[in-house]
C-alpha cells in the first residue's frame, strides 16, 4: 500500500463524575445490619453504568437492574430468623451509621 495514509481514530470515555448508592438493610428482630455500597460512574457523552447489586451475607433480597441501570432492592429477609428485613439507602459518601 505505498502512498497510502492509514489514521486510526479511537473513541475514549471521559468520566466526569460518580455516585455511590448506600444499602442497609437491618432486622430487628437479632439486632443485625448490614450494609452494602453499588457505585455509578458517569459518562460525558452518555448514560451512566452502575455496578451490579451486591450480595449480602446476613439476608436474602430481591432486586431488580437492567445490565447497567442503577439497582433497587424491592425486599429483603433476614436468614437468621427468616422475618422481613428493613432496607434503607442514600446516595453519596458513606453516611454516618451505615
Amino acid at each position: 500500500m505505498a502512498g497510502t495514509v492509514i489514521i486510526l481514530l479511537s473513541q475514549r470515555c471521559i468520566v466526569s463524575e460518580s455516585d455511590r448508592k448506600w444499602y442497609r438493610i437491618s432486622c430487628e428482630a437479632c439486632r443485625v445490619q448490614e450494609t452494602q455500597s453499588v457505585k455509578e460512574t458517569a459518562a460525558v457523552h452518555g448514560k451512566g453504568r452502575w455496578e451490579r447489586l451486591p450480595k449480602f451475607n446476613g439476608f436474602t433480597t430481591v432486586g431488580d437492574q437492567a445490565e447497567y441501570d442503577e439497582p433497587t432492592i424491592g425486599g429483603a429477609v433476614c436468614k437468621a430468623c427468616g422475618r422481613a428485613a428493613r432496607i434503607e439507602w442514600l446516595y453519596g459518601e458513606r453516611p454516618a451509621g451505615y
